[in-house]
């Protein structure tokens, strides 16, 4: 996932405690028109073929 975050210049975050969810979202707005769920409960969201947003699932899991 790193790549995504590397070749972007603006990043926008939001986070859902309730449903420990975080949202990763490369452009504003994002219309998403596909999304795909990795093996580590890992959403790409596409706009055009582009990947516009990361969503990470029980993302308290992820922090290091």
């Amino acid at each position: 996932m790193v790549p995504y975050f590397i070749k972007h210049k603006n990043l926008w975050v939001d986070y859902d405690e309730a449903a420990d969810v975080l949202y990763v979202h490369f452009k504003k707005p994002n219309r998403a028109d596909n999304s795909v769920m990795e093996d580590d409960q890992t959403i790409l969201r596409y706009e055009d073929n582009k990947v516009v947003g990361i969503t990470l699932l029980h993302a308290s899991k992820f922090v290091i």
